[in-house]
């Protein structure tokens, strides 16, 4: 949001020399025509072995610690009981994957797992578009 860039902006300037007038704020944005369309979600799901209707939990970013992708992970056991056809995917890759896959077998959640490494472009806009919904633990 605007408050928050102009926050650190504002504190930036009262905390240094820095001269405002070379300072410009870039905020964090998408170009939302490029989400714009149909797709045939069923297809983009089966792409990825998700068949029927499950819901699909997207996580997009690289697999490190900071991102938390075990806390996404660690909450399906849980998830899995309100919901038991959700499927999370991650679409990324790090050095945490091998870990992530071991954990997911380890809570017996494997089934309910995509690793689908990096993924760009109209694939990456198609799987967004047929996630009910983008955790971002991190």
């Amino acid at each position: 949001s605007g408050a928050f860039c102009d926050e650190v902006k504002w504190h930036y300037l009262s905390h240094s020399r820095a001269n405002k007038d070379k300072l410009r704020m870039v905020y964090n944005g998408i170009h939302v025509d490029a989400f714009q369309g149909e797709i045939d979600e069923a297809q983009v799901k089966g792409r990825y072995g998700i068949w029927g209707n499950h819901d699909v939990v997207l996580f997009v970013g690289r697999l490190i610690p900071q991102k938390g992708p075990d806390i996404l992970i660690g909450a399906l056991p849980k998830l899995l009981e309100s919901n038991p056809d959700v499927v999370v995917v991650f679409a990324g890759d790090g050095h945490m994957r091998h870990y992530l896959e071991k954990q997911a077998e380890s809570l017996q959640v494997a089934h309910a797992v995509r690793f689908l490494g990096t993924i760009w472009g109209q694939p990456l806009k198609e799987l967004f578009k047929a996630s009910s919904v983008v955790c971002v633990p991190s």
